[in-house]
């Protein structure tokens, strides 16, 4: 992020933007209360919720904090465990990059983790362009797309491959109901641009237009289609989904100005494995969402405040979409009246509807849109495929003390939760959501019930957390410090995330 949680805050304070009284939330007296006998104690004042975790379990030396009763170990880490060229192939290099979303698909021996590598071409340790897997040739030494990770039963490294590469920041995404796996390119860099190798130092031009889903499939190199799925059009994308009528898929944009929007199939057909096949670059009808709360088009998605948790207000799909593969003009731009954001990040579909996150509303926010009343640190939304309703059912303001307790720790004892970027549905109900924002950064449970509950902390400052994803057994939590590696955690989720 550019801006960071402290510099934000210290913004919000010069403005006057910071709700009354937030100051007191982090009264340490209000730590007084914890018990570690089962894990869990009582949250700061201001989170109002059923119980925060102790997070007094520290693990994979002194990098992660955790409940009692959890553990986690690497699954893989940047730059170690061998890369192949396929399943079962011959090594290309070593894990790459940028982990970011992450898909968790059920395999006969335990799972195949499907992660983006939200790379550019100078990345530290770009995706290597394979034979079958690519997209854009153009840069030889490799820029973004996603790798398959094999993991045992017990979440434990059993192999790696490249499944898609020559893509550019492939950043969040989203699971098929089919367990195939949707990777999102958020950048929109056309043919013909100049870009520069880590590798070599070179500098090599891009082949193709950037700013595509493409849909990477769980097996090896043979299985894969490094195709765009040129009818839901070209933007700055973060994450995707489809209902599971298989008639529509959803997309969010992350980026000035950025929009929800709806993909609705051609009459009559039902989306199926191999999208980018099945559908033409115009098929289909391409929308974007508008907000309309007590009958008023709102602007902007941080108009909505703390007052309106919970309130399931009407959403509008404009048309549009006339230039799908933005030649002339930005896609975003082709939907006038559609509700704005510019940090719509990772969603995630139930069998009712899809979540999704809004990082945070900064001043800069504040200053180019005047419907705006106030800071945030992000929020939580969901909206309903039968209703066609969007609920503000999460709400961090600028300044809260949400976060669970690291005794005895340098870091923050209660946090403030900012950021909330990909996320993942959990067995329960609820979601599991990562931070971006500034160090420490946390994974974040949340359900109607409990609201809003840290379960794991980094203590390294190694940045960012995503990729959640939980196997079939919801016992484990995949997720990754996109900076470091990805971990498999285990334990009791269902007292923390039911």
């Amino acid at each position: 992020m550019s801006l960071s949680r402290r510099s934000f805050l210290g913004a919000a304070a010069a403005t006057g933007f910071i709700a009354a009284g937030t100051a007191a939330h982090a009264n340490a007296s209000s730590l007084s209360s914890l018990s570690s006998s089962n894990g869990f104690g009582q949250p700061g004042l201001s989170s109002g919720r059923k119980k925060a975790p102790l997070l007094n379990n520290i693990v994979d030396d002194q990098k992660l904090a955790l409940p009692k009763g959890f553990k986690a170990n690497r699954v893989s880490t940047i730059g170690v465990e061998d890369l192949l060229d396929d399943k079962g192939g011959a090594v290309v290099g070593k894990i790459p990059s940028n982990l970011d979303g992450t898909g968790a698909i059920p395999a006969a021996a335990g799972t195949i983790l499907i992660r983006n590598h939200e790379c550019r071409s100078n990345a530290d340790v770009p995706v290597p362009l394979v034979e079958g897997t690519i997209y854009d040739a153009g840069c030889a030494t490799g820029m973004g797309g996603n790798t398959n990770v094999e993991v045992d039963a017990m979440g434990n490294f059993v192999q790696q491959w490249v499944a898609l590469s020559g893509t550019i920041r492939n950043c969040a995404g989203g699971e098929t109901p089919w367990g195939t796996w949707l990777a999102c390119e958020e950048d929109t860099t056309k043919a013909g641009t100049e870009v520069v190798s880590s590798v070599d130092g070179k500098t090599y031009v891009t082949e193709k237009d950037h700013g595509y889903v493409f849909e990477v499939f769980p097996g090896g190199v043979a299985d894969q289609l490094p195709m765009p799925i040129k009818a839901w059009g070209r933007a700055v994308w973060e994450g995707a989904a489809i209902d599971p009528s298989l008639t529509k898929a959803y997309i969010t944009e992350d980026t000035g100005g950025g929009l929800f929007y709806r993909w609705i199939a051609p009459e009559g057909t039902k989306i199926g494995a191999r999208i980018a096949e099945q559908f033409g670059e115009n098929d289909g009808i391409l929308q974007a969402a508008k907000l309309v709360k007590d009958g008023k088009d709102l602007i902007h998605y941080s108009e909505l405040t703390e007052a309106d948790k919970g309130k399931a207000y009407p959403v509008t799909w404009v048309h549009g979409g006339e230039d799908r593969q933005a030649q002339n003009s930005d896609l975003r731009a082709q939907f006038p009246g559609a509700t704005v954001h510019p940090k719509i990040e990772g969603c995630w579909p139930d069998a009712n509807g899809l979540w999704f996150t809004l990082s945070y509303t900064n001043q800069k926010q504040l200053d180019q849109y005047p419907s705006i009343t106030e800071l945030d640190s992000g929020m939580i939304m969901y909206y309903s495929f039968a209703d066609e309703t969007l609920t503000l059912k999460e709400y961090y303001p600028a300044d809260n003390s949400m976060g669970g307790v690291v005794p005895n720790h340098p870091t923050e004892e209660i946090k403030q939760f900012h950021g909330p970027d990909n996320i993942t549905v959990t067995p329960w109900g609820g979601v599991v959501t990562t931070e971006d924002g500034d160090n420490p950064c946390s994974l974040i449970a949340y359900n109607d019930s409990f609201g809003s509950r840290e379960i794991a902390r980094d203590l390294a400052d190694r940045g960012e957390w995503a990729g959640p994803a939980f196997d079939k057994s919801g016992m484990i939590l995949f997720a990754s410090v996109q900076g470091d590696c990805t971990y498999a955690i285990s334990g009791p989720f269902v007292s923390i995330c039911k």
